[in-house]
């Protein structure tokens, strides 16, 4: 019932101090672009007002909570607005530049916890340098920039300002006579060639030896100068340590690009230098940079034994792992990037090393270790942050991404550059979990309504335990472990904070835990009730259970709560059966009660509730109907009607289509698709009926014949406006029918033609006469084709017809008009002997037949 976030906290007590990681839980850096380490995995931040190239820092209370960042020039509060004192272009700026590796660090004062140092170093730039010691104007050789735009025209070197968070009503500024305090880090004897440069760009910090101060550390040319900060505030005479290898200031100020990195438990360094040689007039540097390793005392802040780690590179980015076990390194070699892992355990360190695959880009950016144990690396120009998930680890194994699905940061669109914010690097040592047994540190708790829970630590002999509850110690309790329980009458959520103060009593330094306990009520939700109508089509109801969801919620914010729904009340209390198919849900039963859990997203509290199924039927209407409509009814109306029964049509409402009628019937003749949806008035369940008018008719027709030939035909032509669906039949009113609108080989002689509707309209009819043409004849007076003459007419059409016959020469033997017994075959009394003759018949409708046929005798 509870879902536990990985949070840090830095954290301040009287006689000693300590931090945990909250102080880094914010990251504000590149264009815009931030990440919260308050949750796991980390959430994006889209409030920065942050714009820069390099430079950034930032810082938050024990509890994670953002106090302020800045990009060395400009400060902005928790509230993303400009602090009045440290506003660049307001005239109070600070004297850093975004355009520096580590432009600012922010470090909180040992004793004072309204106090913060805020460290800043410039970009030590040859024209400002050549310019010394007025201030350089204009645009910058190497296209940097403008005055006063990339840079104010001076050198600053390594500067502090305090700022106090009770000013501004809690929001914090910088003190007045705390501002831009210069500390030297180079030769400022008079005529000194370094006092023009006075620094480089980087800057660590790391707790002092004793617990209850820190060293601050930058590097000019050959040198460390270590500054100690305690109850005092910072020592200005700083312990400096020269050891190679040299840097010119010549090759300024490329060469003085690249982080450095004190480790976690204050023994090592790593320093990252860019080149060695810079041509300030071309602009051109060399791949003579490198990344090399010292050994740093914490207790005298003196840097010793150089060892380079590799060399002839553009080195950038340096970062040690949590338990200072391994060093990484990023660089560009020979146009691309790269990323580097060296084991500190080897006896050879610099052998050890591991070049990781998968890594894009082509120049070495920055490398910050994260409170959640992981280092990220900058893209330059992308909205991404790569990861080393497991930095402990050998090799590959350590396992390098740039896959947001293995751990990498999508920005959501803000864009990062070269630099990330560095911190404390002892923020991520000292530190223990009291919230679970786990080595990932915990510092987030989530308890729900009335519980109760133990925090505890390891019980060590000989090791001394102090508890404190909301910052107040809590006496007697001196054992390893707590047990906590909800206040009485408190209002939910309700916040406390539990620290734990773990000194092993051996010279080392204490440890701390941290555990933010939040409180949280169970989900006040309700029961529900879905009602769905029965769908006649495929005879069941389906239900989208998310419609149930604000029901059940009643007010609450959905996007704060997980909703699981499950096959029963007791299967959501014991967490099983949860149903998947949720927007398609198919009852199994009428009425069916489905179980609900709700689980609060931050919180893991959950509630359960019941959702009842109703399923709601209507009386089922019937198919689809079409419906025959013969013209030659109309006017007559047909009825449309639903087939619900007359005792319950009060039940119901009806709406017809397209005419809007709301009766139980209508009568309609014109042909087309009517509809009527029926709805139950006291379920709002519908159905609807549709109904299809198709229109027919007795068949319009007319005859078209090929006849006086071997093959007489007859063709039914149907009429334009005909809407029925017709069959035909040839001299029987019975049929056989046929589809097709022709029929061959007719007998000459009188024929009747029937065309019938399917519809059952009916059945029309024409006659129609076919002439038949002799093809011999035999004139002998035995009483069989004696003449030869037209066959199959109708008796009315002779009278109409026209005969003539030639012979072979197209001599007219022969020509009739009207009715007539035929030629006998003979020419003015002369027998005509036995041949061919040719014809020419012109009957009424205009045809002309024309042919031959023979005589025999």
């Amino acid at each position: 019932m509870k879902n536990h976030l990985l949070i840090f906290l830095f954290t301040l007590f009287s006689t000693t101090w300590g931090f945990a990681q909250g102080e880094a839980n914010n990251w504000y850096f590149g264009q815009n672009a931030g990440i919260s380490f308050n949750t796991n995995p980390p959430t994006v931040l889209l409030n920065g007002q942050l714009a820069t190239n390099e430079g950034c820092s930032s810082i938050s209370d024990e509890n994670g909570n953002l106090l302020f960042y800045t990009d060395g020039r400009t400060i902005w509060n928790s509230n993303h607005q400009i602090m009045p004192n440290a506003d660049y272009f307001g005239g109070t700026g600070l004297w850093g530049d975004p355009s520096s590796t580590s432009s600012a660090l922010i470090v909180p004062h040992p004793t004072d916890p309204d106090l913060y140092f805020v460290f800043t170093v410039d970009e030590p730039h040859h024209d400002n340098a050549a310019a010394y010691p007025n201030p350089f104007s204009g645009s910058y050789s190497d296209n940097s920039g403008t005055v006063p735009q990339a840079d104010d025209g001076y050198n600053h070197g390594l500067n502090y300002s305090v700022v106090d968070m009770s000013l501004q009503n809690g929001l914090g500024d910088v003190l007045l006579g705390e501002h831009n305090k210069h500390l030297i880090t180079y030769d400022d004897a008079p005529g000194s060639e370094e006092i023009k440069y006075k620094c480089s760009e980087k800057i660590t910090a790391v707790k002092g030896a004793d617990c209850s101060s820190i060293w601050l550390l930058t590097h000019f040319i050959d040198s460390f100068y270590a500054f100690e900060i305690d109850a005092n505030g910072v020592n200005t005479n700083p312990v400096i340590s020269t050891v190679g290898p040299t840097v010119p200031i010549s090759s300024y100020r490329r060469a003085a690009i690249g982080y450095m990195k004190v480790s976690p438990n204050g023994k090592k360094i790593l320093v990252a230098h860019n080149t060695k040689s810079f041509n300030q007039q071309t602009g051109s540097e060399s791949q003579d940079g490198g990344i090399y390793l010292y050994d740093f005392n914490d207790n005298t802040g003196v840097v010793s034994n150089n060892v380079a780690l590799i060399e002839n590179v553009n080195a950038y980015g340096v970062e040690f792992s949590m338990e200072s076990t391994k060093a990484y390194g990023s660089f560009t070699l020979n146009g691309n990037a790269k990323l580097y892992q060296w084991d500190l355990s080897s006896p050879n360190i610099a052998n050890s090393a591991y070049s990781f695959s998968g890594v894009s880009g082509a120049s070495g950016t920055a490398l910050q270790l994260a409170p959640n144990g992981k280092i990220y690396r900058s893209l330059l120009g992308e909205s991404l942050l790569g990861v080393i998930n497991n930095p402990e680890l050998i090799g590959a194994a350590a396992n390098y991404s740039e896959n947001t699905g293995n751990g990498a940061i999508a920005l959501q669109g803000r864009v990062a550059t070269f630099g990330l914010p560095p911190f404390i690097q002892s923020i991520f040592s000292s530190r223990v979990n009291i919230v679970d047994t786990s080595e990932e540190i915990k510092t987030d708790l989530n308890l729900c309504d009335g519980e109760t829970y133990t925090l505890s630590y390891e019980n060590i002999p000989n090791a001394s335990y102090t508890w404190y509850q909301n910052g107040t110690l809590l006496p007697g309790e001196t054992t390893h472990n707590l047990t906590i329980s909800q206040p009485v009458g408190v209002t939910l959520p309700y916040l406390e904070t539990y620290k734990l103060v773990f000194d092993l009593n051996d010279g080392s330094c204490p440890f701390v835990g941290i555990a933010n306990v939040t409180y949280y009520p169970y989900p006040a939700i309700k029961d529900a009730v879905l009602e769905q109508c029965l769908d006649y089509e495929t005879e069941t109801a389906f239900f989208d259970l998310n419609q149930a969801k604000n029901q059940i919620l009643n007010g609450l914010d959905p996007s704060e709560y997980d909703i699981f729904f499950h096959q029963s009340l007791s299967q959501a209390q014991n967490n099983t059966g949860i149903i998947s198919t949720v927007s398609s849900y198919e009852n199994s039963v009428n009425p069916e009660i489905l179980g609900v859990r709700v689980v609060h997203k931050k919180s893991g509290c959950h509630s359960v509730s019941e959702l009842k199924l109703i399923v709601q039927g209507i009386s089922k209407l019937g198919e689809d109907l079409q419906l025959i409509y013969c013209k030659e009814q109309y006017p007559e109306k047909v009825t449309l009607s639903t087939n619900i029964p007359n005792n319950e049509i009060s039940a119901y409402t009806f709406l017809w289509q397209p005419n809007q009628e709301t009766t139980p019937s209508i009568q309609v003749n014109i042909a087309g698709t009517y509809s009527v949806l029926v709805t139950k008035l006291n379920t709002t369940c519908s159905s609807e009926r549709v109904f299809e008018i198709i229109p027919s008719n007795i068949a319009a027709f007319t005859l078209e014949q090929t006849d006086a030939s071997q093959n007489n035909t007859i063709t039914v032509l149907l009429s334009e406006g005909n809407n029925g669906d017709y069959v035909f039949a040839l001299d029987n009113i019975n049929g056989p029918y046929q589809i097709s609108t022709l029929f061959e080989n007719v007998s000459p002689g009188f024929h009747t033609v029937y065309v019938k509707d399917l519809n059952g309209c009916g059945i029309s009819k024409k006659e129609v006469g076919i002439i038949g043409i002799m093809e011999f004849f035999t004139p002998n007076n035995d009483g069989a084709n004696d003449r030869w003459k037209l066959t199959g007419t109708l008796y009315e059409q002779q009278p109409q017809i026209e005969m003539y016959i030639y012979d072979r020469y197209g001599k007219l033997l022969y020509s009739s008009s009207g009715r007539t017994a035929g030629w006998d075959g003979t020419y003015n009394g002369k027998r005509m002997p036995s041949n061919d003759y040719w014809y020419c018949i012109v009957l009424k409708d205009g045809r002309s037949l024309k042919g031959n046929f023979t005589l025999k005798r």
